[in-house]
């Protein structure tokens, strides 16, 4: 009983970091709560991934950010699948976007390919 204390109490002295391929999250007002990503490269994820990336929640500096990959359907027009993008990245695949579908920053909307 005495060692899984002083296990436990080792284990929570140990700062908690994470590395690339980590879960993040961070909160983004009242509407969208915790938003969920993982730590990792922000070039792969906007260039790979279509994602957006949040700054400070993952250790490494500029190398290692929070990205955030998530679907959205269109209401306006309806039923146009797309992901959650920043609008410059969305202008740059040749995208539409609509608002408050997506969480994040005024700049992050539902891009989709409104051809399709």
């Amino acid at each position: 009983m005495q060692l899984t204390q002083a296990i436990a109490v080792l284990l929570a002295a140990i700062p908690a970091t994470m590395a690339a391929g980590e879960k993040c999250s961070y909160y983004d007002g009242l509407r969208w709560a915790d938003v969920n990503g993982i730590c990792g490269s922000p070039s792969e994820c906007v260039n790979v991934k279509n994602g957006y990336w949040v700054p400070g929640k993952c250790p490494g500096g500029d190398n290692n950010r929070c990205c955030i990959t998530r679907k959205c359907v269109t209401t306006k027009p309806p039923g146009f699948h797309g992901d959650c993008s920043t609008v410059s990245r969305c202008a740059a695949r040749r995208g539409k976007t609509q608002d408050e579908l997506c969480p994040g920053l005024e700049t992050v909307k539902c891009c989709f390919d409104a051809r399709s």
